[in-house]
């Protein structure tokens, strides 16, 4: 994602041939690496899909504990759930 492409719908993306990449893809592992010097940002974008029977208020968000990064996701009346999904590590 770059940052001409963040205030447009689905971040100028369009998702096409979704059903292709779901069976080719789905259960395959993913990994972004990229270098981040000091006062310098980074953007990705998080995909997520899901069914929620009666349209409830849904909440997701990446967050840290040490080097170690999660993805949580809540779905009233539904719950939480923390996907582990990676690390961020500092380098002095």
């Amino acid at each position: 994602m770059t940052l001409d492409k963040q205030s447009l719908y689905n971040y100028g993306y369009e998702i096409t041939d979704l059903r292709s990449f779901l069976d080719t893809s789905f259960n395959k592992p993913t990994m972004l690496r990229r270098m981040i010097n000091p006062k310098e940002e980074c953007l990705f974008y998080v995909v997520m899909l899901i069914h929620v029977p009666d349209n409830g208020p849904i909440r997701a968000g990446l967050f840290s504990k040490g080097q170690d990064l999660f993805y949580r996701t809540s779905i009233d009346p539904f719950g939480s759930q923390i996907i582990p999904c990676g690390q961020v590590v500092f380098n002095k």
